[in-house]
């Protein structure tokens, strides 16, 4: 699911620079993400089924994704699915919240957007001038609970502080493109950031992660103004 996402998105973004992409390709991911989004959904809820909690906390990362990918090819959020993880709200992460909360606010669904977003910027570390949601102690408290261990701060080997905090930038233009004090001081984290080596939190087994942080900040950073 995490790699079909990315394919569909990114099928999609060729098709809109006038690229010739067949339909068939992106027809066929979106069938499959469909079909496999409900089954991974079960998955995730059959008891009989263990899971480990940091492996589960990705999965609905993924689950998040394929739903928001989906969206983009026309398709209707899975209302089952949604309700679901509008339970679980609490625990789910910043990517997750941000795939979420974008997704259901193309689709209309005001209030359930608003759960997400409101968890996600719950979520958040507001330093100074600065918003981000870097991987931080303060964050993995707030996500997991007060006895968390300085080892669980990285709760996902996918992203950086950097694409954690470019991802949940969209999600705010999304929800508040005119709340021109909350994106300043997110895009005032991202470009004092984004050049360094490994994004804000160093990764060092990540050897592409600051190709990637800034690859992520530039789906962001094109829809606002950046002042130099």
């Amino acid at each position: 699911i995490y790699l079909t996402s990315y394919v569909v998105e990114g099928l999609l973004l060729l098709k809109e620079c006038e690229f010739s992409v067949p339909n068939d390709l992106v027809t066929t991911g979106r069938d499959w993400l469909k079909k496999n989004v409900v089954e991974l959904n079960k998955q995730l809820h059959d008891p009989k089924v263990k899971i480990e909690a940091y492996d589960y906390r990705e999965k609905r990362i993924d689950l998040a994704r394929a739903l928001f990918a989906l969206s983009l090819t026309g398709q209707r959020p899975d209302q089952k699915i949604c309700d679901t993880l509008e339970k679980e709200v609490n625990t789910l992460t910043p990517e997750a919240l941000s795939y979420l909360t974008i997704t259901l606010n193309n689709a209309k669904q005001e209030r359930q957007a608003n759960v997400f977003y409101k968890r996600l910027l719950e979520l958040s570390n507001a330093s100074g001038e600065t918003v981000d949601w870097d991987h931080t102690i303060a964050l993995a408290k707030k996500l997991m609970g007060s006895q968390v261990k300085p080892i669980m701060v990285d709760y996902s080997y996918r992203f950086t502080g950097v694409e954690s905090t470019a991802l949940a930038l969209r999600a705010v233009l999304a929800m508040e493109p005119k709340n021109e004090q909350r994106v300043e001081a997110i895009k005032r984290c991202l470009t004092s950031n984004v050049e360094k080596k490994d994004g804000i939190t160093p990764k060092p087994r990540r050897r592409f992660s600051s190709y990637f942080s800034k690859m992520t900040c530039s789906t962001a950073l094109p829809k606002i103004r950046i002042s130099r």
